[in-house]
């Protein structure tokens, strides 16, 4: 397999590539200098790159960073959109229609809003010339991947309407005598400039809170930084997994003034086909998740073996015990998680986790052996939180389905992103027909991606497989067991009267057997003899490694 290294590498050996490269970064759409010289990494950003973290200006003045929707104005877009190549020159942003994602527009941790953008032109500036506009356009993305409808064929937000149902004005380009008469430069249309620049008439905002009750602030701003980086660090294809397209990610951190936050401007797929866990997705047998196993391995493969280093150095990794990487990999979290866990399991679920309460002891005797398994190579870069309400399915994409929320990436074991996903969103018949075929092709994927079949074998990766059901029960059971377990005691949040029915279906069901994660994550551990593979991990006498105690308050 050539590694990430190598393949950068290839890709900087083209003096014509780096010309090219110099010449799109080395100033923004309107004008002004961006940075030196390009460097390998280089190879992998998006055009009109700017670094998360760094003071953006355009034409020396800052942009500074939304901290609510209410702070995004048609002004802050026109300029935003023209420094990142996005909006041509010649026109503005009128006018933005900002509408709540969401109820409120407030998700678990983010506000969101879907924004409809209404365009006009400069009546003074002269329409560029078509082969003028077509060398300043921005770099697109490759057309597998593109589900970004243009500003004339983008879905409407009221059901279904088409664009122009959906009142949707066109491009407007103001008369001017100059234009009209002018016959060295033609007048330049609509559709020509949305052909031209692929000028989205919608997106969606999404801006991290300055403040959080669900969990500790400094873990937001990560998890927020993080997703922020994937979108903004790298281009679709360089990046390996498929993705809505990101116009904008800001990061405010570190900027004088004020406190702010990120701010992502993302495309809007209201097109593309979604389900819930609740509901699954097997009415389509197994295209579905064929896709989602055929994307993972593509996206594993890209990055397997890499070290926590350019471009992937703010992701936490097991073996560099710094912020969340010391954290999630610590005995004592796990040895804490075991603890509270398991009793609040009983409150919490009732019956249904009474075959594996017993298990307690087993796994405390063995944690150094498990944590051993856990956090042992090969890693790669993982999605972390691989559910069905994060993907989209489509035609659009390469493969056939898209991903978002990419706030829980890091580098693990790659069976982490499948065993989640599979144990979790698949009701328990479904996935005992399909589960060994389904992660089969995840493997061949990951061979066909270059991985050799020598170091990793299907033995090992059906057995890593599998005890990863240990891990999504010990981090997505117990570890939100006492939260919840208190709000069903005291009647708040999800319990509270007229509280999230859909939340707390996803983890109890609506009646149908198997719908909930309790009876999943259940069943997975019980069909994989999960207490057996501790047991035969004990005979081996596996070598205890790293065992860290986590040094955050609480814990």
């Amino acid at each position: 397999m050539s590694s990430p290294t190598a393949w950068l590498s290839a890709r900087s050996k083209s003096d014509a590539a780096l010309d090219l490269l110099a010449a799109a970064t080395s100033s923004c759409a309107c004008g002004g200098h961006r940075r030196g010289s390009p460097s390998p990494v280089d190879a992998l950003r998006p055009s009109h790159f700017d670094e998360l973290g760094k003071k953006v200006v355009c034409k020396n003045r800052r942009i500074e960073v939304p901290t609510c929707v209410a702070e995004i104005t048609a002004d802050w877009l026109t300029r935003t959109l023209r420094h990142k190549g996005i909006l041509p020159p010649h026109c503005r942003v009128s006018q933005v229609d900002a509408r709540p994602v969401g109820g409120e527009g407030q998700g678990m941790m983010a506000e969101m809003a879907l924004l409809n953008l209404t365009f006009e032109a400069d009546a003074t500036s002269t329409a560029p010339s078509p082969t003028r506009a077509m060398a300043d356009a921005p770099e697109v993305e490759p057309a597998d991947f593109r589900g970004s409808p243009n500003i004339l064929d983008v879905a409407g937000d009221d059901g279904g309407e088409s664009a122009a149902a959906a009142g949707a004005e066109s491009l407007s380009m103001p008369s001017s005598p100059r234009l009209a008469s002018s016959k060295s430069t033609p007048h330049l249309s609509s559709e020509r400039a949305a052909e031209l620049f692929s000028v989205p008439r919608q997106m969606v905002a999404k801006l991290s809170p300055l403040s959080s009750s669900v969990m500790p602030g400094w873990i937001v701003r990560q998890q927020f930084r993080q997703e922020a980086h994937f979108y903004n660090d790298f281009t679709i294809e360089s990046g390996g997994l498929p993705r809505p397209k990101c116009y904008v990610a800001l990061d405010g951190r570190n900027l004088s003034g004020r406190q702010s936050g990120v701010c992502m401007l993302l495309e809007y797929v209201g097109h593309a086909s979604m389900y819930t866990r609740l509901r699954s997705c097997c009415e389509r047998q197994l295209e579905r998740p064929a896709a989602v196993m055929s994307a993972l391995a593509a996206f594993h493969a890209r990055w397997w073996g890499h070290a926590k280093a350019a471009p992937l150095e703010s992701y936490a990794h097991p073996k560099h015990f710094d912020g969340l990487g010391r954290l999630f990999t610590s005995e004592l979290l796990f040895a804490s998680l075991l603890r509270t866990g398991l009793p609040a399991l009983e409150k919490w679920g009732g019956e249904v986790y009474a075959p594996v309460l017993g298990w307690r002891s087993l796994l405390q005797r063995k944690m150094p052996e498990l944590l051993a398994q856990f956090f042992s190579p090969p890693f790669t870069l993982c999605h972390g939180d691989v559910h069905l309400e994060n993907i989209f399915f489509g035609d659009l994409w390469r493969g056939g389905c898209a991903f978002v929320d990419f706030g829980n990436m890091h580098f693990d074991q790659g069976v982490t992103d499948v065993n989640f996903f599979l144990t979790t969103n698949l009701p328990p018949a479904y996935r005992r027909e399909h589960e060994v075929s389904l992660v089969q092709a995840y493997h061949r994927g990951l061979l066909e991606g270059g991985v050799a079949e020598e170091s990793y074998p299907w033995e090992q990766c059906w057995r890593d497989y599998r005890f990863r059901t240990l891990h999504v029960f010990w981090f997505y059971a117990c570890g939100v067991a006492p939260a919840f377990a208190r709000q069903k005691r005291l009647e708040t949040g999800a319990y509270a009267p007229g509280g999230d029915d859909r939340l707390r279906q996803m983890y109890e069901g609506d009646g149908t057997p198997g719908s909930g994660f309790h009876e999943r994550i259940v069943a997975a551990l019980l069909d994989h003899r999960v207490d057996e593979l501790v047991q035969e991990i004990g005979e081996e006498k596996t070598k205890k490694k790293d065992s860290r105690s986590c040094v955050f308050p609480g814990f």
